[in-house]
């Protein structure tokens, strides 16, 4: 199929928007519920934001990225659908532990859980690249970013369910719709794609990808962008306890709210990423997230933990992570070679994930050591220097 013949359809929009929104529940649950409850049950703020260590599987997913390299189509559903089956598996397991008094072994065993959700993540990004003409890239990514809104908004919900029965109940709750999803993804019509294209800005096969010199320049701002938003990242549930919020309220701001503000947010990303060149494009969101780091580091040093601070908080982190998602995820997918789409693919959102885990796994510490508002003045110098990178390391048209 030619590009100028590419058209969207249904199938084509949920083939992107269904397994990111199973991935955006995956990943909110925790983020957003487990550290909260975690504060709420008296663990330490350090210990509470070492939590985001669970996250690991997504940083190192091109581990088993390549085995999605040989299948396609249908093949990538097999990966999603048996993700999906092993974070059932998973949260039934978990139903037994307690998060507080269990937090080692609840931590190991969620491992699981971060790894179904870079399963799904990494088998989407694959199909993307194989079946997505580039012209509609962007708002491919978009319809990812709005998936991981979608995801908190289920999130949410689920936060009322551990607000009225507990965990328990709650990881019951998600074992049954992990196990619903997977058969739904088994036998749902979906599309692989619009049309597999001619790649553009790739390197050659065969050579390394870190041997491109746009990859490297684009990890390192990969690190620093992850900096901007990872430092709020790690602190916004338990900052949201701390503001006098319970669990049940935290997930429902974060999620719901949050879910609202990534679909905006996700909107926005597209319509950046399609007027846009990638470069500017990535300057761009920076430069939001810098301002918004630096003004609510004032709040706080004026105001301190309030809940009308935590609630802005959980709306300015996804209201501004999803554009820059879609900015970052456009320059990925450009950079992935012919034929290692999900391996490259892994490697790039792998360095930005594992960047963001060990970045917000700091944040308890820095808090506790000089404050919230010193926290959010490092985000805002980290999206700046990001920015700078960008300018100076991008190409006009990369």
């Amino acid at each position: 199929m030619n590009t100028d013949e590419a058209h969207w359809s249904f199938g084509h929009a949920a083939s992107i928007l269904l397994p990111y929104t199973l991935r955006g529940t995956l990943l909110s649950f925790l983020y957003l519920i487990l550290p909260a409850i975690l504060r709420a049950g008296g663990t330490s703020l350090p210990m509470t934001s070492l939590s985001t260590l669970v996250f690991l599987p997504v940083g190192l997913s091109w581990l088993w990225a390549p085995l999605m390299d040989r299948t396609a189509g249908r093949g990538r559903r097999t990966w999603i659908v048996g993700a999906l089956l092993v974070a059932s598996a998973v949260f039934a397991a978990l139903s037994w532990l307690d998060p507080v008094a269990d937090y080692a072994l609840v931590l190991t065993v969620a491992l699981m859980v971060a790894a179904a959700a870079a399963t799904i993540g990494t088998a989407t990004d694959a199909a993307i690249i194989d079946g997505v003409a580039v012209r509609h890239r962007g708002w491919a990514n978009a319809l990812q970013a709005a998936g991981v809104a979608l995801g908190g908004l289920a999130i949410g919900a689920v936060g009322i369910v551990y607000g009225a029965h507990g965990w328990a109940a709650t990881s019951i709750v998600m074992a049954t719709a992990a196990l619903a999803s997977a058969g739904f993804v088994a036998v749902a019509p979906l599309a692989t794609g619009i049309n597999v294209n001619a790649p553009v800005l790739r390197p050659a096969a065969g050579t390394s990808l870190l041997r491109d010199r746009r990859v490297r320049h684009m990890l390192l701002i990969v690190i620093l962008s992850r900096a901007a938003l990872h430092l709020p990242m790690g602190i916004i549930a338990a900052f949201q306890i701390d503001a006098g919020l319970s669990v049940a309220s935290a997930a429902l701001i974060g999620g719901t709210g949050g879910a609202a503000a990534g679909l905006i947010g996700a909107v926005l990303g597209g319509a950046i990423a399609t007027k846009l060149p990638p470069k500017r494009a990535i300057i761009a969101t920076l430069a939001a997230v810098a301002t918004a780091s630096l003004m609510l580091a004032a709040s706080i040093a004026l105001q301190g933990a309030t809940p009308g601070i935590a609630v802005i908080l959980a709306l300015y982190v996804f209201l501004l992570t999803t554009p820059v998602f879609v900015a970052m995820h456009r320059q990925f997918m450009l950079l992935a070679r012919i034929g290692r789409h999900a391996s490259d693919m892994s490697v790039l959102t792998g360095s930005e994930f594992l960047s963001g885990i060990m970045i917000a796994a700091t944040a308890g510490w820095i808090v506790q050591s000089a404050g919230y508002p010193t926290l959010f003045v490092l985000a805002g110098l980290s999206a700046f220097g990001g920015m700078m990178l960008v300018g100076r390391s991008l190409d006009e048209g990369s």
